[in-house]
């Protein structure tokens, strides 16, 4: 047997904790790609089934800056509801998680422990609603440019 001290002990967990951190970034930035491409097939999907909606369009009026702005609008406001309903699946799952691990934790160490083990922060929230609609918004530049540039005629005939 060795005697450990409590500072070590949080050493030696401050340094697994970031040390998987660069693991968890990883798959972080995997699921953001495949939502990007997930996203970007949503909106192509939509150009085609408002094909004659954007022929319409064109031939009463609308240029290709107006489709081009409408398309990024409608991948801006898909981003934003996708990360409301993340930060509050977040916070329900964080919610049942804190007092999962509190009982774990309580029971092991027969003492009642005061405050919360998880924290929800405002700013990370509203940094993953960022990097959401920005991603969304970079996704759906393409398919925009491309419904903005079809002919009002063959855009017509489809319907």
């Amino acid at each position: 047997l060795q005697p450990q001290s409590a500072l070590g002990v949080l050493k030696s967990i401050d340094y697994q904790i970031e040390q998987s951190s660069w693991i968890i970034y990883g798959i972080a930035i995997a699921i953001l790609l495949t939502a990007a491409v997930g996203m970007s097939n949503a909106l192509v999907l939509s150009i085609v089934e408002r094909t004659p909606e954007f022929g319409i369009m064109k031939s009463l009026g609308a240029r290709d800056s107006d489709i081009l702005k409408l398309m990024i609008a409608e991948g801006a406001i898909l981003g934003l509801i996708g990360a409301t309903i993340a930060v509050l699946v977040s916070i329900v799952l964080g919610t049942c998680g804190q007092f999962l691990l509190k009982a774990y934790v309580e029971s092991q160490a027969q003492t009642e422990l005061a405050g919360n083990l998880f924290q929800f922060r405002m700013v990370p929230a509203l940094f993953v609603a960022v990097i959401s609609v920005t991603l969304c918004i970079f996704a759906s530049i393409l398919p925009a440019w491309r419904a903005a540039r079809l002919d009002p005629v063959f855009a017509m005939r489809r319907v």
